[in-house]
């Protein structure tokens, strides 16, 4: 289980080349759906971690860890993802482990589950000829994350009728200087579940997302900058004084409102406000009304005039 914090932005995969995947057993993807070999295809053989299965003991957080890892590899084609995934908070997913074994150790955790039986069989046959990818995934992520802002949610409470934890804190913290471990009094299928905004579970889940979220948005990157300046730098380009010629003026008494409006007068008069956004359908008067505006506000600074005094 994950949950990961990722700016707004997606990035496209055009391989050409793709295979037919038949659906097969439960927890695979629906059928005729048709996925790119190469990058792509390596994330579908992972798809039914996430599922688990049904026995709704998803390990979707292996899949995330593996979508990162390749959008750093490949940042030619994926260089968005990688850029614009800030944070992640992982909730019981294993980082741990490079031969079946390990693997073989969470399924036996779990082995008691009613019904389960065929289940469990079909998931070692699954995951013994992807033992090695899944350890090399955890190692390679740990160099992944290395920029990322970490935070690490594992159990402390057994499944009911289980022998163990299914994920404990050893196998859930990476230990990196950035990740930052947190236990929850929980077991796997119950941390993520909360009865209301309420619960002191919940409110700790939710200030560490709130914190990713607040420092996320206080983090400028290189590209926004870079856009920001290219925008700038178009608006020089014009002649201010001729676009303005080239709009009509409004009727008079027609736009005398918006000098009324309230939200204009903070606008105008808090310098720290320093957006107007004038909104509305096509052909209602907005750019007459802006140049209404620039007239108004260009004698209201006249009128305003301030002269500093440095003694």
């Amino acid at each position: 289980m994950d949950r990961s914090l990722s700016r707004n932005r997606r990035s496209e995969n055009s391989a050409p080349r793709s295979t037919e995947v038949q659906r097969q057993k439960q927890g695979d993807p629906p059928t005729n759906r048709s996925f790119p070999e190469g990058d792509l295809y390596g994330l579908f053989e992972l798809y039914p971690l996430m599922q688990g299965y049904g026995t709704k003991l998803d390990l979707g957080g292996i899949v995330l860890k593996k979508a990162l890892v390749i959008a750093h590899e490949r940042s030619d084609r994926y260089g968005s993802i990688s850029k614009d995934t800030f944070g992640v908070m992982f909730m019981g997913t294993p980082h741990r482990g490079s031969d079946l074994a390990f693997w073989a150790g969470i399924l036996d955790s779990i082995g008691d589950i009613p019904a389960l039986g065929s289940i469990r069989t079909q998931l070692l046959q699954d995951l013994q000829p992807k033992s090695a990818c899944l350890g090399s995934i955890c190692s390679q992520f740990v160099e992944r994350a290395k920029s990322l802002r970490i935070f690490t949610i594992y159990e402390r409470l057994k499944i009911k009728g289980l022998p163990g934890l299914v994920v404990d804190e050893h196998s859930a913290v990476m230990q990196i200087p950035n990740e930052i471990p947190i236990p929850i009094e929980a077991d796997h299928r119950s941390m993520c579940r909360f009865s209301s905004k309420e619960n002191e579970k919940y409110q700790m889940v939710f200030d560490c997302l709130q914190e990713l979220v607040d420092d996320a948005v206080g983090t400028e990157q290189p590209y926004d900058t870079a856009i920001r300046s290219e925008f700038t730098q178009s608006l020089k380009t014009l002649d201010p004084e001729a676009v303005l010629r080239q709009i009509l003026r409004a009727s008079p008494g027609t736009c005398a409102w918006v000098l009324e409006n309230g939200k204009f007068h903070s606008w105008r008069d808090f310098p720290k406000n320093r957006l107007l956004w004038i909104s509305g359908i096509p052909g209602v008067g907005k750019t007459t009304l802006m140049r209404y505006l620039v007239e108004n506000l260009r004698r209201w600074l006249q009128r305003h005039e301030v002269v500093l005094y440095d003694n």
